[in-house]
């Protein structure tokens, strides 16, 4: 028997044992109900979600019948939250006369009004589609439009479409495209606060009349803002958040973010708490920011801490006397080949003392390994988690477990 061959033996026969995935969390961190019950806004908490890369139309994501509206009905409840504005359907996203992708609002309340849940969802991912489809001759199902893939293997077909599909998105948001899309988003921004604004307010007239004629902005009233990433989305909305503050890591002009509005991007830096990233990829799209170092060595350089990271100043970020950090909750599955572990170098040059920025990192798995082999590797990624219970768990009570259900669980890793 070749060694080869013996260690594929070897692989299958012990490999069984990895078939759980890792599980650990390497720190505490307070959930969406610690967030809202502790709220000061008489239990309001607005939860933000970006979509990240790959093709998401909104009849897939923000839509009545999405994918993260199906997250927001498993969240709200689990926090004995009911939907109370109806049935919203996508609005679209648009910057000029160009429709990048959509978004739309969800108000979820409890019976007696006294905790009040507001979603956002935020999709890209229309012109990124179209863009992707005409520069790389692709076909509606991200296949070559050439007889190339007549004579293509069947899994290198399927690797290609990928590619094509989902890996060319970090590769757009990195160059000029990326502020378009930044601009977009701001654009959302400004209509999520317009929608929940008057959302709000009949709530607020409807449950008590000392609210009437009262700020009813979100954003003017402090009620915190959460948001859940998906993949790229992480490294998009830290980029989104990073306009007027020029030491952010963006090599794009800081002049295209001059077109975001400066009281919604106060306002969202001074009300977001907690980031909850599912499976991001910040270490590797930090490489697309990195300036060469001129009169250092690199290994040098490196340990210097000046390479730059991706999250905004304090100074910029303690804005209206915000005094907590900026949470940042990093989920992955090791298995997924696309998001990063936020390592303890990683903590030590980004989330040093004085940075304003706090990182806990979530192991948990979402696809199952086969024989220590294989793992779905499109289930290991973002969207595997908006349909793992466990990680709903944390999304919803944190760490350690503080829901009523899961209390008896809070030692677990």
């Amino acid at each position: 028997m070749s060694i080869r061959a013996l260690l594929i033996v070897v692989t299958l026969a012990g490999g069984s044992g990895c078939m759980g995935g890792l599980h650990k969390v390497d720190g505490p961190f307070p959930g969406l109900r610690q967030e809202m019950t502790q709220s000061a806004n008489h239990g309001e908490l607005h939860v933000m979600q970006m979509h990240g890369m790959g093709d998401h139309r909104a009849e897939e994501y923000c839509a009545d019948d999405g994918k993260n509206i199906g997250l927001q009905r498993v969240i709200a409840n689990r926090l004995g939250l009911s939907k109370v504005d109806g049935v919203s359907d996508p609005r679209p996203l648009r910057v000029g006369e160009i429709e990048i992708g959509s978004y739309s609002t969800h108000v979820y309340a409890s019976l007696d009004r006294t905790t009040t849940l507001y979603f956002s969802c935020m999709a890209w991912g229309d012109a990124g589609r179209r863009l992707k489809r005409a520069f790389l001759d692709l076909e509606s199902n991200f296949r070559e439009s050439s007889d190339l893939e007549d004579h293509r293997a069947l899994i290198n077909s399927a690797a290609k479409r990928f590619v094509n599909r989902s890996l060319s998105d970090p590769v757009l948001y990195s160059g000029q495209f990326g502020a378009l899309i930044r601009e977009a988003i701001w654009s959302g921004v400004a209509g999520i606060e317009k929608e929940l604004s008057i959302k709000r307010s009949r709530l607020l007239k409807a449950s008590n009349m000392e609210w009437e004629g009262r700020d009813a902005s979100p954003l003017n009233s402090n009620v915190p803002m959460v948001v859940i990433s998906d993949s790229l989305g992480s490294k998009v909305i830290l980029d989104t958040i990073c306009a007027y503050d020029e030491g952010c890591a963006k090599k794009t002009d800081i002049q295209d973010e001059r077109k975001a509005p400066a009281g919604l991007v106060n306002g969202v830096r001074s009300n977001v708490v907690s980031i909850f990233m599912l499976a991001n990829q910040l270490p590797l799209l930090q490489l697309a920011d990195v300036n060469p170092p001129r009169d250092k060595a690199l290994e040098e350089w490196l340990e210097s801490g000046e390479v730059a990271c991706p999250f905004p100043s304090p100074a910029s970020w303690k804005v209206r006397g915000r005094e907590s950090d900026l949470r940042i909750v990093a989920f992955t599955d090791v298995n997924d080949v696309l998001s990063y572990r936020l390592s303890e170098r990683f903590k030590q040059r980004c989330a040093g003392p004085n940075s304003g920025i706090s990182i806990v990192n979530v192991l948990v798995p979402n696809a199952r390994a086969w024989f220590g082999l294989y793992a779905s590797m499109g289930k290991a990624h973002a969207s595997g988690f908006k349909g793992n219970s466990r990680a709903i768990d944390y999304l919803v009570d944190g760490y350690p477990l503080r829901g009523p259900k899961n209390a008896s669980n809070s030692g677990d890793q």
